[in-house]
């Protein structure tokens, strides 16, 4: 899960004040003076109403609703990304790593060919900490991307970097 910097509130909740009264509008307010400047701004529409119509922006844009939390002496409201873009970003990060990590391991291969052109499959799984299958799998693609050639046969040949 993405996780923002944390820049909390300086301060708690009011003192006696629950998570309850603040989901549920209650208002208290820490200094009035700011409080009427605020409102005779037009920067606060009422008293108690900026916990629902964060929540109802949140629903009306698709975006889950964010965290709400008190920590000790600090308050902090995590929001998070929208599901599309989270799911978009899934799919990315995934596809590339799996891009990144083949290409890496194909190279690999090529470089520890290059030191010994009659390493054996089964040699490079343990070098390169997986099975067999995936070494031959990665031959295969290096083979077909005419980067690699097998010379003579499979018990006395070689392998060649072209």
């Amino acid at each position: 899960m993405f996780r923002p910097p944390l820049f909390p509130n300086p301060g708690m909740l009011p003192f006696g004040m629950t998570m309850e009264d603040l989901k549920s509008g209650v208002s208290k307010i820490r200094n009035r003076v700011i409080a009427r400047v605020f409102r005779e701004m037009g920067l606060m529409e009422e008293w108690g109403s900026g916990y629902k119509r964060v929540i109802h922006a949140c629903q009306s844009g698709g975006y889950p609703e964010p965290d709400w939390e008190e920590l000790g002496t600090a308050f902090r409201v995590t929001f998070h990304p929208h599901p599309a873009v989270l799911e978009h970003s899934r799919a990315d990060v995934t596809e590339n790593v799996t891009e990144n990590v083949t290409e890496n391991r194909e190279q690999s291969i090529l470089n520890l060919i290059l030191t010994n052109k009659y390493i054996t499959t089964t040699k490079l799984a343990q070098m390169l900490n997986v099975n067999r299958r995936t070494i031959a799998r990665d031959i295969e693609s290096l083979k077909n991307e005419g980067k690699l050639i097998r010379v003579g046969g499979d018990k006395g040949g070689y392998w060649d970097v072209i």
